[in-house]
């Protein structure tokens, strides 16, 4: 009988327990987003030509501003968020530094584009990678550079992840999320 409820019991707490956005070997190596080296990379905002600086394993979060769909992946433009106590919501306006920080984001894997909407939080893993002439809004800017490994994209079409589930007269719907990593080779 013991065995039983311990079972039953361990059921219970593995059902309760979050599942991590990413796979541990992911996470490994990655620099907190305000230590020296990142604040040197993102410095480096207006410069053409950032070979000085080292590349370096992040982990940022933010807002998509938009996304440009590329036959080997796609690009983004988002606004750095500060990532919270738990991942799991997501990135923060409301915890976010002032003035906003932008960044590219390059993923070499297509996706929907439901995914890609302004507005929608993401969190990404991946090497920094200098600066990247990119498209916002009718205008072109060198911004400091992210090759992604994986990401983790909340579909809030704009709406602060607090705020689900959302319900305005249509009802109650859960928060749509996913992890996207790259292929191994």
């Amino acid at each position: 009988m013991r065995i039983i409820g311990l079972f039953a019991m361990c059921v219970w707490l593995g059902a309760c327990s979050t599942p991590p956005l990413f796979p541990p070997e992911v996470l490994r190596g990655v620099e907190p987003s305000d230590s020296v080296d990142v604040n040197v990379w993102k410095a480096h905002t207006f410069r053409a030509s950032i070979a000085d600086v080292a590349s370096h394993k992040v982990k940022l979060g933010g807002a998509i501003l938009t996304a440009v769909q590329k036959p080997d992946g796609v690009v983004m433009l988002v606004e750095e968020q500060t990532i919270v106590a738990h991942p799991s919501y997501g990135p923060s306006a409301a915890a976010t530094h002032a003035p906003p920080f932008t960044f590219a984001i390059s993923f070499n894997q297509t996706l929907n584009a439901s995914w890609l909407y302004p507005g929608n939080r993401l969190i990404a893993i991946g090497k920094t990678a200098g600066v990247k002439l990119v498209e916002g809004e009718g205008v072109f800017a060198n911004k400091p550079h992210v090759v992604a490994q994986c990401l983790h994209i909340w579909k809030t079409e704009g709406r602060e992840i607090a705020n689900f589930p959302y319900e305005s007269g249509s009802g109650y719907y859960p928060l749509e999320e996913r992890t996207f990593c790259l292929e191994k080779d």
